[in-house]
């Protein structure tokens, strides 16, 4: 089993996670809109704020990126990327399950928005406890509740 690490992103990480978010989210936006790289780059360029992301390391190796977002009483996931040679090793589920435990020791609910056509990673939320509370032309959105909240 690979550990990971998560360690804050910097202006510094601007190249890499360019890399993440086109190697990782192309396939899935050419199936629904289809690609355009200089739209993606300005968008990414636009929405790009290195203090709301932690860098995946796994064997000291930079290996994808996620985003989470408090407001209130929500942790919202708003990104988990994971380069493709380190996909299919359980870091994304660790990820996730270490994101529950922590909204579950503060009573918060997670939200995560997923493209629909993004069968394996729906599968997996659904595993995880999430469920879809809306749906778009686009995207389910999914919802987990902290036990304590229920």
């Amino acid at each position: 089993m690979l550990n990971y690490n998560l360690v804050q992103a910097t202006i510094d990480d601007f190249e890499f996670l360019l890399d993440v978010h086109h190697v990782t989210l192309r396939r899935y936006v050419e199936q629904i809109w289809g690609w355009d790289e200089g739209l993606q780059n300005k968008m990414f360029h636009d929405s790009f704020y290195p203090e709301k992301m932690k860098i995946i390391y796994v064997q000291n190796r930079k290996a994808g990126c996620v985003e989470i977002n408090k407001k209130e009483e929500k942790l919202f996931i708003s990104n988990i990327l994971i380069m493709p040679e380190f996909q299919r090793n359980k870091i994304g589920t660790r990820i996730i399950k270490d994101i529950i435990h922590t909204s579950e020791q503060e009573g918060l609910q997670i939200c995560l928005g997923v493209f629909k056509v993004n069968h394996d990673a729906k599968k997996l939320y659904n595993i995880l406890g999430f469920r879809v509370i809306k749906e778009t032309d686009t995207h389910f959105h999914m919802e987990r509740y902290s036990e304590s909240t229920w």
